[in-house]
């Protein structure tokens, strides 16, 4: 096994460097705090190779048969990363144990950003979370279970989540029948908001689960490039929003809600 030297530093600060450990909190395996593996089936096989590629690393993916879940015999791509310098610094800033499963890491130290929270979190979705379609119907939510010990983990997440978007949503983290954590978040807008902050990022998630997720990006462009700072400079002259609502509908072609302009007028749009 190659090791990757320490020089590369490969968890960094970054947003992909989050999303990646995102990924690992919910997927990944930590022996020994010495190194972490990841298996994947092979149908995202794919993904394994663009976190080659974000390490550097030379390191080979294997792929063997073994248990996965209710299956006794699938085929699955391992990438094992041995550089006991970022595994021990990654460990000790995410108080992770060995079996983190039972032992959970702390999802949200005080030291991260929100931004660096939200990558982390799209990370968590992609390896351990599942995006679902209403049928029938344009809409979207995202459900996460774990170990009944993530709880409140899951609490803290639901928590940070409404807080950064700004969104108000319903969100019911409790233990399932089955005993396990689960939370549940049933909302359009949340699962929006998490595909541009991608989108805007650039982060290499799983397109299997963000593909089906229409956000309208040549509408998003415009509001964050052109509509918003409009809406701002409208705002302070002393225009009313029924005023700026005319005005961009007779010079943009753009037909907003007055509580949208509210909203844009307001807020410092991280994300939206």
């Amino acid at each position: 096994m190659v090791k990757i030297k320490k020089k590369y530093d490969v968890f960094n600060d970054s947003l992909e460097s989050f999303y990646w450990i995102g990924f690992l909190l919910a997927d990944g395996s930590f022996v020994g705090k010495r190194y972490i593996a990841i298996s994947l089936s092979l149908t995202d096989i794919n993904h394994l190779d663009e976190f080659k590629k974000f390490l550097k690393t030379d390191n080979t993916i294997c792929v063997k048969r073994r248990a996965s879940g209710f299956t006794s015999n699938i085929a699955m791509a391992t990438l094992r990363i041995g550089d006991k310098f970022t595994v021990e610094k990654l460990c000790e800033k995410f108080n992770i144990e060995t079996n983190k499963t039972k032992n959970p890491p702390w999802i949200k130290p005080s030291s991260i950003t929100d931004d660096q929270f939200m990558s982390l979190l799209v990370g968590f979705i992609d390896g351990d979370g599942t995006i679902f379609r209403k049928k029938n119907y344009d809409n979207f939510g995202f459900r996460l279970k774990n170990h009944a010990n993530w709880l409140n983990n899951l609490n803290i997440i639901a928590d940070n989540l409404k807080r950064i978007s700004n969104i108000r949503c319903k969100s019911i983290a409790k233990i399932n029948k089955q005993g396990y954590a689960q939370l549940s978040i049933d909302n359009t807008k949340i699962i929006k908001y998490l595909k541009r902050f991608t989108i805007k990022h650039c982060l290499p998630v799983l397109t299997r689960k963000w593909d089906m997720i229409n956000v309208g990006v040549r509408r998003f462009e415009l509001l964050e490039n052109e509509i918003r700072p409009k809406i701002k400079m409208l705002r302070n002259a002393g225009n009313t929003f029924r005023e700026i609502q005319k005005y961009l509908k007779m010079n943009h072609n753009v037909k907003l809600h007055i509580s949208t302009i509210q909203y844009h007028s307001r807020h410092q749009y991280k994300y939206a």
